[in-house]
């Protein structure tokens, strides 16, 4: 989900004023999640506990009643309505929650069925159901063969020859004239963050076109580090315990062999070798055990971005969370009065290995 969420907070501010500007600022102390994570996180939460999806989806938004850009008119009319009716909408908002659905199902039946659930308790109009069967198609179909030819085919059989039409740049909230629109951006992007640039300067409804294009090409390519550090650090508590089990159950699948290639001391021993990298070898270790049993990480994530360290250039590409867990040790030891001192030592003696 982090593509949406990326997407989602990268556009923020420049949903009501549009740039045109490639290289706009993607994070900033004006950007923030607006009511496109808080839904997308709620249909997380839906997947994961297999409830109803406007149960949690009126209990997401009654807890965030205010996000930056609120929420349309009729959908907030919903939120806080008696009355749980879908009011025949085929505005965006079917397709930019949808992303987790296609994660969290096997087969395409499913998650068409579940889009089509996801869906409907709003906007249940035919092109509201439509657009979000799209996407979520498109990306179940990316998980498997991440390429352009992809998004073309799949996408085509929504929206035929969506590749060839010509869009305009004026505010459209409604599925027909986003979700191609969508589809056509992330099917030209060249990586992640093309994908997101292209979006948010296309203009219009920005905030939405980037969480669209953004849930597409997270299944297309790889997510830099440092775009899901910033996320991280827009979002509440409660949303990144959703967002860490939902990559804990669905997107992360890894085996020790592929963890032990971005250890630097361990090698996978059953019994460890006294020198002077032990200890080293113990946490890269214990960063296994944790990646391969589940546990929960982002509590040290969080206390890794909250010093700024996603500023410094570590040297190395070794994961964020094992870097995150080096840098909780080295604190627990005489460390925290001097926080930026971890690159340094980080440097030193972990990627030097003094």
């Amino acid at each position: 989900m982090f593509g949406a969420i990326i997407g989602d907070i990268a556009g923020s501010r420049y949903e009501f004023a549009n740039t045109r500007d490639y290289n706009f600022e993607m994070f900033s102390e004006g950007n923030d999640f607006t009511d496109d994570t808080i839904c997308t996180i709620a249909v997380a939460d839906c997947v994961l506990q297999g409830w109803r999806y406007d149960a949690l989806l009126l209990e997401w938004c009654r807890k965030y009643p205010h996000p930056m850009g609120g929420y349309g008119l009729k959908f907030n009319n919903w939120i806080h309505s008696r009355n749980l009716a879908p009011y025949g909408s085929f505005g965006n908002g079917s397709a930019m929650r949808v992303s987790p659905v296609a994660w969290g199902f096997d087969t395409k039946e499913e998650v068409l069925e579940h889009a089509e659930l996801s869906a409907e308790i709003t906007h249940n109009h035919p092109e509201g159901i439509k657009g979000a069967q799209a996407v979520a198609a498109v990306i179940f179909a990316l998980r498997s063969n991440p390429s352009a030819e992809t998004i073309r085919n799949v996408g085509g059989e929504f929206y035929p020859d969506f590749w060839k039409a010509e869009y305009t740049h004026e505010f459209n909230e409604t599925c027909q004239g986003t979700v191609p629109l969508c589809l056509k951006l992330a099917m030209e992007s060249t990586s992640f963050e093309d994908a997101i640039r292209r979006a948010v300067s296309w203009g219009g409804d920005s905030d939405t076109i980037g969480a669209i294009v953004g849930s597409i090409a997270e299944a297309m390519y790889e997510v830099p580090e440092k775009l899901k550090i910033e996320a991280i650090l827009k979002l509440p508590n409660d949303m990144l315990k959703i967002l860490e089990a939902f990559e804990q159950k669905y997107l992360r699948k890894p085996t020790k062999e592929s963890l032990l290639k971005c250890c630097r001391y361990y090698h996978g021993e059953e019994l460890i070798p006294e020198n002077k990298h032990s200890y080293l070898a113990e946490y890269e270790h214990h960063w296994i055990n944790e990646q391969i049993n589940g546990q929960p990480e982002y509590w040290r994530t969080l206390e890794y971005c909250n010093h700024r360290l996603k500023d410094f250039e570590l040297g190395d590409k070794a994961p964020m969370s094992l870097k995150a867990l080096l840098f909780n040790r080295w604190c627990h030891w005489g460390g925290w009065a001097n926080p930026e001192g971890f690159k340094e030592w980080y440097e030193e003696y972990y990627v030097d290995g003094k």
